[in-house]
């Protein structure tokens, strides 16, 4: 499975001929309660250059309560929204939800027109035993506009109450 991802990677990375990077937030700390369990919405962002593809990296630096050492009846999710007809909708998205930092605290969101279907299963990376990071592969093109909304799925009675977050990415050609 390794090897599989390493040689679909190698194949991102021998097909994307140009890139632009871009930041959304940068340490940003949101205080509860949210509304609707909507923790960030990130400004709009264009795809003038035509871009097929994104990946988007969202790290959790730091949340409350952090499951590690407290009750968490929450989890996070970033989820990257296309606007078609004047209308948000989700077009990719962090398969597994976060409460702990003691699971892989940066997510890396990639979707591109011909990318594995894992069936919603994350990629997990580490550094010996410690989860560095989690890859969440979805099939899709990346339209003209976009944006990347954070959510607290809030279950109970410990709910998210911060979090502090950075995300950025690159739109690319697959």
């Amino acid at each position: 499975m390794k090897k599989f991802l390493f040689i679909v990677l190698t194949a991102f990375a021998m097909h994307s001929f140009a890139a632009e990077d871009f930041t959304l937030w940068a340490s940003e700390t949101v205080d509860g309660p949210y509304v609707g369990d909507v923790v960030a919405i990130s400004s709009e962002v264009t795809n003038n250059s035509g871009f097929n593809a994104i990946e988007l990296i969202v790290d959790y630096e730091s949340f409350t309560p952090d499951g590690a050492n407290a009750p968490a009846d929450y989890k996070l999710y970033a989820i990257i929204e296309q606007k078609m007809a004047g209308i948000w909708y989700p077009a990719g998205y962090q398969f597994r939800g976060l409460k702990s930092s003691e699971s892989a605290t940066k997510k890396i969101l990639i979707m591109a027109p011909n990318v594995p279907d894992f069936n919603g299963a994350e990629n997990d990376m580490y550094v010996g035993n410690i989860p560095i990071a989690s890859q969440s592969y979805n099939t899709g093109v990346l339209g003209s506009t976009f944006r990347v909304k954070i959510v607290a799925d809030n279950s109970g009675i410990s709910d998210l109450t911060s979090v502090t977050f950075s995300a950025y990415g690159r739109k690319f050609n697959q």
